[in-house]
């Protein structure tokens, strides 16, 4: 029986902080521990809602695509 075993607490900060990393890495955002439980952090936020945050990442490829379309016009 070791110190984990009598803490589900802390194995389920390791938990988040895992599932935390692995989200960051396959969307495409920076990893910082800090941002665990930190709910200014756009990654965190991101996390919790991940169709929120995929929403908005195509808005902004949009407009930065059409921005780009638009000059080449001019």
């Amino acid at each position: 029986m070791g110190y984990f075993a009598n803490r589900p607490d802390v194995v389920q900060i390791f938990d988040d902080l895992d599932k935390l990393r692995d989200f960051c890495r396959f969307e495409g955002y920076k990893f910082d521990e800090r941002d665990l439980y930190n709910k200014k952090a756009r990654a965190w936020q991101a996390f919790l809602d991940p169709e929120k945050a995929r929403r908005e990442r195509q808005a902004r490829s949009r407009q930065r695509r059409n921005k780009h379309t638009n000059h080449r016009k001019s």
